[in-house]
């Protein structure tokens, strides 16, 4: 099963709740009693977008906010912690969760 969210991409801070108000909508779709991987897919090319030079999202107090690929990594895990949540508060089982960059 595939959802496509349109007019949202990876820096967009409130993506959870997006998947989240489609997951309420489509949500008698999905079979709660089942386990879901799940792959949030973005375009490769936005790792080269300026937008990853204002980023200043921090998963953890440890981690390091300096480079830009400190950016991307914390940016992405940041957005997987959120859509994480955001799944279970629907009550959707999550299995396995990625991140996946196409071309």
């Amino acid at each position: 099963m595939e959802f496509l969210l349109e007019d949202i991409d990876i820096f967009d801070l409130n993506l959870c709740n997006k998947i989240e108000e489609n997951m309420i909508l489509e949500g008698n779709q999905l079979n709660k009693e089942y386990e879901y991987r799940v792959t949030v897919s973005f375009h490769v090319e936005l790792l080269k977008d300026s937008r990853f030079d204002n980023v200043d999202v921090k998963v953890r107090k440890r981690e390091k906010n300096e480079t830009r690929k400190d950016k991307i990594y914390n940016l992405l895990d940041f957005q997987m912690d959120k859509i994480d949540k955001s799944l279970t508060h629907c009550g959707i089982s999550i299995k396995n969760l990625s991140i996946l960059g196409y071309n």
